[in-house]
């Protein structure tokens, strides 16, 4: 019956750490993936800007 408890746990305690393993992993996936985005639209941005400065110019003359 001990035998059989202690089984039990472990199994329980290795299907916790894997699910927080999965979890942490995941987090960690999601926040690099939302750093490349918003790095991306930084340089659209900064890449629209300059379209959009240079135009002006080109208009005035």
């Amino acid at each position: 019956m001990i035998i059989q408890q202690r089984n039990q746990v472990e199994e329980a305690r290795e299907f916790l750490e894997s699910l927080l393993f999965s979890c942490n992993w995941k987090t960690t996936k999601v926040r690099g993936l939302k750093k490349e985005k918003k790095k991306k639209n930084k340089e659209e941005k900064g890449f629209l800007h300059r379209n959009s400065k240079l135009n002006a110019r080109l208009t005035l003359y």
